[in-house]
């Protein structure tokens, strides 16, 4: 099972993609701004890289609520896209 992991209650942002206890590809964002516009980017290179993910983990904290606000989303909306093909 490939999980996608998102790291970004922190500074900066990390995201990996780990398979079967294994990471198969991670980056990572440095501590500063932007990083709500950094974490779409980071996200699509991942998949890009190492496929598409059959589930998605997000980081709760503790750590600044503009980096979990970037998360949570991200999580959501890539949940949402995969249900959207199944009723397709």
């Amino acid at each position: 099972m490939r999980v996608l992991a998102i790291a970004s209650a922190a500074n900066g942002a990390m995201a990996a993609m780990v398979n079967n206890g294994e990471v198969v590809a991670s980056v990572r964002h440095a501590a500063g701004h932007g990083l709500p516009a950094a974490l779409p980017l980071l996200i699509a290179q991942l998949i890009s890289e190492a496929g598409e993910p059959d589930l998605v983990a997000v980081v709760v904290g503790p750590g600044s609520f503009t980096g979990l606000r970037a998360g949570f989303p991200w999580r959501r909306a890539l949940a949402l896209a995969r249900m959207s093909r199944w009723w397709v």
